[in-house]
């Protein structure tokens, strides 16, 4: 079956997210648990923590528990790590060999990341190889290299999801520090999660598909509706990605209200057909 676009739909959706604008977005990142979790990592890990949060990102995927938990998890583990305190480091091993080491340990244990352990780390392994240059391009916020570097690396698709969110991960370890930012870039899509497939699917913005399945299958579809969404908002959709991750966490509904007031919420829930997924 063919999937077309329904720019009745798009257009609505992208006139709410204007009226919100893109200040208000990264405003209510600030409220995300995984950016919490991260935020909780730079006293002991300092400059570090937008690279681990980088790593941690390409292997969150196949977990046992919600995201929030598994991030909370993360950050626990390191701010204990040897990485993350400089005196017990071994000055025999090198840094790649401890990275690799420490995500070793961090797998060992979690009780959120169990599954395809080893191919996780042989995920990492592909990208230890090019460390120097991803922390370098990390720090100096270049988020459009970092994602044409990792998706190079694993000979993974631009728009796989673990990809387009290891580069949003980053940009939040490096938001923690408090550095100043330039918006993610509009090039990068949003990562096609089942979250993402559901809304895309309960909101109508597309013609065609009969089921969310469909669009988690074939994401191609999800992430050009995504893209003219985010030109015609002017909200890159890394930044969109992040809101409808919060607005689907009713725990946080009251903390949206006070950011975007009763009028603009109710029609983003509506829009999106939130409703049908609560």
């Amino acid at each position: 079956m063919v999937i077309k676009i329904n720019y009745v739909k798009v257009y609505a959706l992208a006139s709410i997210l204007k009226s919100i604008g893109l200040s208000k977005i990264i405003d209510i990142e600030l409220i995300d648990p995984q950016f919490i979790s991260i935020k909780s990592l730079t006293k002991e890990c300092k400059l570090k923590t937008p690279l681990l949060s980088y790593l941690n990102a390409l292997i969150s995927y196949r977990l046992n528990c919600k995201g929030e938990l598994y991030w909370l998890e993360f950050s626990e583990f390191f701010k204990n790590n040897v990485l993350c305190n400089e005196y017990e480091q071994d000055p025999t091993v090198n840094v790649k060999d401890q990275v690799l080491r420490s995500f070793n340990e961090f797998l060992r244990v979690s009780k959120c990341n169990r599954v395809g352990v080893q191919a996780k780390l042989r995920r990492l392994i592909k990208i230890l190889g090019m460390l120097e240059s991803l922390y370098d391009t990390i720090l100096h916020k270049d988020f459009l290299k970092l994602w044409r570097l990792t998706y190079g690396l694993l000979k993974a698709k631009p728009e796989s999801k673990t990809v387009v969110f290891s580069v949003k991960m980053a940009y939040y370890g490096l938001k923690a520090l408090g550095q100043y930012l330039t918006p993610l870039p509009m090039n990068i899509p949003i990562p096609v999660d089942a979250r993402i497939a559901k809304v895309t699917y309960h909101s109508r913005l597309l013609i065609g598909p009969t089921s969310w399945r469909e669009l988690h299958v074939n994401t191609r579809a999800v992430v050009d509706v995504w893209n003219k969404i985010a030109h015609l908002s002017l909200i890159p959709p890394l930044h969109i990605d992040s809101l409808i991750w919060l607005l689907l966490n009713k725990s946080l509904r009251s903390k949206f209200r006070e950011i975007l007031g009763d009028i603009l919420l109710n029609k983003l829930i509506r829009e999106l057909g939130v409703g049908m997924l609560d």
